[in-house]
């Protein structure tokens, strides 16, 4: 990229305040506090001891300043109709490919809070829901010219089965198997393809939702613990499903990436759940398709959505297979789930969700809610 800033530690201060984001003589070097933050990015948190901060993101290639740029855009329309769904913009500097909105201190993601519980709070999974209603309410019609910029194209994951070796040279020995196991699995591949054909631009979307995009400050037992949805990369219109199919699929990564082998008799191994059964994620699963009141998700709609959810796991496990020579256990347990995920959608949701004798109570008295 030809930039005329490459931003470090040193001189990230005086590029916030060249940029106007802060006002002079109200800094000084050691005022401040900079803490690089681990992506594919150039990522930067900058924290001021009077409660200010600033997360600066610098591309590295001109293609990443484009994806920073739609991001840029993405984080302008938060900002002003939605402020609390996500960090506030402050400013996009095309030239040398930084954006920089505000930093939510003292926060951690729920990747990182997942690896201290063993399920998802209530309280979490309603501020997650009440996020992703507001996200979702936003349509094309809302932001012409944006829609006019953000992509409208169905996730590539709904074409996986049509990739080969030859187009994607670049593929890991283990994404290229698993790619290879994908494509003998007939059933989930019409799956894939009838979800590719009836992809839509409805609504706007995060695009890329999982537990790392997801930040929380975390307030106590008494406070509310408010969730922030960051690293919009990869938003666009589309479907709301994929969205919350995004959510169920970490539901089922985070069972799968549990499992431990053990060894029953010789040569014979049985997987089990490290720490929990896939059945204490229902209440939070429930509550953040909001079922129990039948609002934000209704049955009907549990097909596609649980189908989405295996299209999303197959794309998890062939990102993290990518520096694989071979697949691990887990990435099997898991491409296993999502081609069931794929194939037998609503028994996937009924297992987690629990929502078969609902579903009967429904079809007998289609005039009851």
């Amino acid at each position: 990229m030809s930039g005329l800033t490459m931003l470090t530690p040193y001189n990230l201060p005086g590029y916030l305040a060249g940029r106007g984001l802060l006002g002079r003589g109200s800094w000084t070097r050691h005022s401040c506090r900079v803490t690089e933050v681990r992506s594919r990015n150039r990522s930067w948190i900058v924290e001021f001891e009077d409660g200010r901060g600033f997360f600066c993101k610098q591309a590295a290639t001109a293609r990443e300043v484009d994806t920073l740029a739609t991001e840029a855009c993405v984080y302008q329309i938060l900002t002003a109709s939605l402020p609390s769904a996500a960090p506030d913009f402050l400013d996009f500097d095309p030239v040398d490919g930084i954006l920089t909105v505000t930093a939510v201190g003292n926060a951690r993601s729920l990747a990182v809070h997942f690896s201290r519980v063993t399920c998802l709070s209530l309280r979490l999974t309603r501020s997650i829901r009440a996020s992703l209603a507001k996200l979702h309410s936003v349509l094309p019609a809302d932001y012409p010219s944006a829609a006019h910029d953000l992509s409208s194209e169905p996730p590539w994951v709904l074409g996986v089965h049509r990739i080969s070796a030859v187009d994607y040279p670049n593929y890991s020995a283990g994404s290229l198997q698993i790619l290879a196991m994908i494509q003998q699995q007939g059933q989930a591949c019409e799956a894939l393809d009838k979800m590719r054909a009836g992809w839509h631009a409805s609504e706007l979307i995060h695009g890329d939702l999982k537990w790392e995009n997801l930040i929380f400050v975390p307030r106590g037992r008494a406070g509310q613990s408010k969730v922030f949805i960051v690293d919009w990369e990869f938003a666009c219109f589309g479907l709301r499903q994929w969205d919350l199919g995004c959510l169920i699929a970490e539901y089922f990564m985070w069972w799968a990436g549990s499992l431990h082998r053990i060894q029953k008799n010789q040569g014979d191994y049985t997987d089990v759940p490290a720490s929990f059964a896939i059945e204490s994620m229902t209440t939070s699963a429930r509550e953040l398709l909001d079922l129990d009141s039948h609002g934000a998700v209704t049955f009907e709609d549990l097909e596609l959505l649980f189908s989405l959810a295996g299209a999303r796991l197959i794309q998890r496990i062939v990102e993290q297979s990518q520096h694989q020579a071979r697949i691990t256990k887990h990435m099997l347990a898991a491409l296993q789930l999502a081609c069931n995920l794929l194939t037998h959608p609503s028994g996937a949701a009924d297992l987690l969700l629990s929502t078969s004798h609902e579903i009967a109570r429904r079809a007998a008295n289609p005039g009851q809610s």
